[in-house]
């Protein structure tokens, strides 16, 4: 059974329905196109207060960066200050003066031995919270030349067992050629005094050499005694 078609739709029908056609198509593909423009828009504005954002964030942290150095660079300074009150203090009201320990020392170097530097230094102790160290340790650091090992080791021997020096420590020793020929031994020593010790011994029981003087100082520097 053959069927036929038959297109009765005027031509003037046809051609309105594909303008309208047309039509739909434009205003799909313009609505698409402010779709996509709006999103990209909306995106670049979300990114953009992101970076604002951002970027005032940074600044702010930039500026208590700042800051924060400042305060912990006047904090450092008001320590260093302190640091050094409490050291003048503590060197005033101990009861071993710089004078005495540079006799004690003396005294006790070995023949042909010297000192080329000493530093008295106060020791820094962490305490419990509240707790008042009314007489701090100090730390004496030599350098000094012996013309032997066991020069070396008897003049810490001899620290050793004279108060208030304790915790008697070579921590460099090596030898050195001298000018004149031979060589000689180069040492760092350390040593710890304890004022206290020191206040409960005798002084001319225990160092009848040390002299009775009331000057004090904090390090001394330059050459030593032979």
């Amino acid at each position: 059974m053959n069927e036929f078609y038959v297109d009765l739709l005027p031509d003037d029908a046809r051609r309105i329905l594909r303008e309208r056609a047309s039509f739909r198509l434009v205003k799909l593909s313009g609505i698409l196109a402010l779709t996509i423009v709006t999103g990209v828009a909306i995106n670049s504005y979300v990114e953009l207060r992101n970076a604002r954002a951002e970027y005032e964030v940074f600044a702010q942290l930039r500026d208590r960066a700042s800051k924060i150095d400042e305060m912990v660079a006047k904090s450092t300074q008001e320590r260093t200050t302190l640091r050094g009150e409490i050291a003048v203090d503590a060197i005033l009201r101990s009861p071993v003066s710089a004078s005495e320990i540079i006799a004690t020392i003396s005294h006790l170097l070995p023949e042909g031995s010297w000192l080329e530097s000493m530093k008295i230094s106060l020791e820094e102790t962490k305490l419990a919270k509240g707790a008042i160290s009314a007489r701090p340790a100090y730390l004496i650091l030599m350098n000094g030349i012996a013309p032997t090992p066991e020069s070396v080791q008897e003049l810490a021997s001899s620290l050793r067992k004279t108060p208030p020096f304790t915790a008697v420590t070579v921590l460099e020793q090596r030898a050195a050629a001298r000018t004149s020929g031979g060589s000689e031994q180069q040492f760092v020593m350390r040593a710890r005094i304890d004022p206290t010790a020191a206040a409960s011994a005798p002084a001319a029981a225990t160092r009848p050499w040390a002299p009775a003087v009331t000057a004090h100082a904090a390090s001394v520097e330059g050459g030593g005694v032979q």
